[in-house]
């Protein structure tokens, strides 16, 4: 398990140079016990792997852009060979351009790697773009889950529906009326009892308020908690 986080530039260490950076966790965990020149030779896969030449890893994290230094944060996370990939907004810091680039290099990397990948965004654009299942949450937990047609295309959730509802679209015709959510999102220390939700939901019961809705399953893999529903 790696993770990739949101800003390149605070989770790279200034200090190092880059072949230090990706090496480190080879170095830790001595996978195969490798010679310093196994390892250099390594480092310079990992950096051709995403796109960045071998001169790369003798220069520092400030001398390359945002969207060089998240190709380094991936080349590091791929490092010490893991299963699953956490990748915490890791486009949201980048230019439009820039984030196309960085979900195309994620995308071969599944596919020629075999890799799964946990991804926190709440850019629906990207989720339907590189998700194959979408869970969406509200305060901490999980209210809808399924295939990203059954989540994106036939949304049961009230929030769901409000988060899509907000998702513009280039097409005058097909733009959504708006679900506007009233009041704040409350403090996840102090959640509402019943439903999380209720305060903001317009569809909300009295046994929405009194008690938390189980899982009501849709089809094999589309489940939501709703009482509505």
């Amino acid at each position: 398990l790696q993770m990739i986080f949101q800003d390149p530039f605070a989770s790279l260490n200034p200090r190092l140079p880059v072949g230090e950076i990706i090496a480190e966790g080879m170095t830790a965990l001595a996978q195969g016990a490798r010679s310093p020149a196994e390892i250099e030779a390594a480092v310079s896969t990992l950096l051709a792997q995403v796109g960045l030449d071998a001169g790369a890893a003798q220069r520092y994290p400030h001398e390359f852009s945002g969207g060089q230094r998240q190709r380094i944060a991936i080349a590091r996370a791929l490092a010490v060979q893991p299963e699953i990939i956490v990748c915490d907004e890791p486009t949201s810091a980048l230019d439009v351009s820039v984030q196309a680039q960085i979900l195309n290099l994620l995308r071969g990397l599944q596919d020629e790697l075999g890799l799964a990948y946990l991804f926190i965004t709440h850019n629906f654009a990207v989720v339907d773009y590189l998700a194959h299942e979408v869970a969406v949450m509200y305060l901490g937990r999980i209210v809808e889950r399924g295939t990203v047609d059954e989540v994106l295309r036939t949304p049961c959730h009230p929030y769901t529906q409000a988060l899509l509802s907000a998702v513009p679209s280039p097409r005058l015709e097909a733009q959504r009326d708006v679900q506007r959510l009233p009041g704040e999102t409350p403090s996840p220390a102090a959640p509402p009892a019943g439903c999380h939700f209720h305060p903001r939901c317009a569809q909300a019961s009295e046994l929405c308020r009194a008690r938390y809705p189980e899982a009501t399953a849709l089809s094999a893999s589309h489940t939501v908690h709703c009482h509505r529903i």
